[in-house]
């Protein structure tokens, strides 16, 4: 007795084995094996039924209606798809007309609530393909967990939800580093620590070239940020004329960017955080700031170049072992979201944990904490299981 045939009842046992060995025949010379075990199923499902649609019409109907039912679910006439068959052509290795097979397929397809891609009926070859595999009820939401991050993508696994996680993580690391898009570090986790904070913390103001810039410029900079907070198209112009007198002073441009995003004009920031990293490459918040927006645009190996490609900040600012530490929280504050953007939940947490201990209360920490939390794994609700309606 076949695994299949055991759930038969006993008194429908003969006409299943029937059945079988005609789809079995068809699928393995004509079609995949995969087709032939899914039929298997299908046909143990339809002689559980009570009562039985299988105790009435001819075996070879009913093994051309539940191939033919399949072909429907997996795209098996069309003809981008590999095997292909016409309806008339694979009703044909039935010996049954294009109509009986697709009259038994629609009754199948009624008893067992079937539609296209239904994801209790997806070839295995098919399965990372097939979007139906991968929705799942999150907070609410019908959601595409592979759009999810691999730990959500592992709870959703725990609870049947999905086969298995279709970004894991080394997957993840390997492509992304094929792309270029993560650093190679030398060492263990520890190494990486020591290196990645290898310099020192000063909450004192910084006395950098960039400062003493700024003190040049004949203005109350107190007054001028509130400005761009109150009254900002006043302020962009006002600021667009003092970068043409200090030109030297990236903190202006830096400043401007602000302000123009505050009223939604993205491509005018973007070009004056543009011009600010070219004019002053060494100007780190400047940098940063170039980097924040090529990370919303998508852009990632070239916010990746833009943070240095190690995320180590001594290997980007070479001459210096001292930083503020809004430099620091500002720096591994973007790396966290450059990384979040690429799925590496566990990776950005590494870097929340250094920003609270450098700064728990700053917004930028919060922030991070805040966006982390958004993309951390939530409970599923039990209806998720009901809305994939698993097997």
């Amino acid at each position: 007795m076949s695994k299949h045939s055991e759930s038969v009842p006993k008194a429908l046992r003969p006409i299943f084995d029937e059945i079988v060995a005609i789809t079995d025949s068809v699928c393995t010379q004509h079609l995949t094996k995969s087709y032939a075990t899914l039929a298997r199923y299908m046909a143990a499902a339809l002689a559980r039924k009570r009562p039985s649609p299988l105790s009435g019409g001819r075996r070879k109907t009913w093994a051309a209606g539940i191939v033919y039912a399949l072909g429907r679910v997996n795209f098996l006439f069309d003809p981008a798809s590999k095997p292909y068959f016409t309806t008339t052509d694979l009703s044909a290795l039935f010996d049954v007309s294009q109509g009986a097979a697709y009259g038994k397929s629609k009754e199948i397809w009624d008893e067992l609530g079937l539609m296209q891609m239904d994801s209790r009926w997806t070839l295995p070859e098919m399965l990372e393909r097939n979007p139906m595999m991968w929705m799942v009820f999150l907070n609410g939401l019908i959601v595409d967990i592979r759009e999810y991050h691999r730990e959500t993508q592992e709870v959703a696994v725990d609870r049947g939800l999905i086969p298995f996680a279709p970004s894991p993580e080394g997957k993840d690391d390997e492509i992304a580093r094929s792309k270029g898009l993560l650093p190679n570090l030398a060492g263990g986790s520890g190494e990486r620590v020591v290196r990645l904070m290898s310099f020192e913390i000063t909450y004192d103001e910084l006395n950098d070239q960039f400062n003493e810039r700024l003190a040049h410029v004949p203005e109350d900079m107190e007054e001028l940020y509130r400005r761009i907070e109150q009254d900002t198209h006043e302020a962009i112009d006002h600021m667009k004329k003092l970068i043409a007198q200090h030109p030297d002073v990236p903190t202006l441009y830096n400043w401007l960017c602000i302000a123009y995003s505050r009223v939604g004009k993205h491509q005018e920031a973007k070009q004056v955080a543009q011009t600010c990293f070219q004019r002053h490459p060494d100007y780190l918040f400047g940098r940063l700031n170039f980097a924040e927006i090529l990370l919303q645009e998508g852009k990632l190996l070239e916010a990746f170049n833009i943070l240095g490609r190690t995320f180590v900040l001594t290997e980007l600012e070479h001459s210096r072992k001292k930083f503020h530490f809004s430099e620091v929280l500002s720096f591994y504050g973007a790396v966290a979201r450059y990384l979040l953007r690429l799925g590496k939940l566990k990776s950005a947490m590494s870097f929340l944990d250094i920003l609270r201990k450098v700064e728990p209360d700053h917004h930028i920490t919060k922030w991070l904490d805040e966006l982390i939390g958004q993309h951390t794994p939530r409970t599923i609700p039990a209806d998720a299981r009901r809305f994939l309606n698993m097997r």
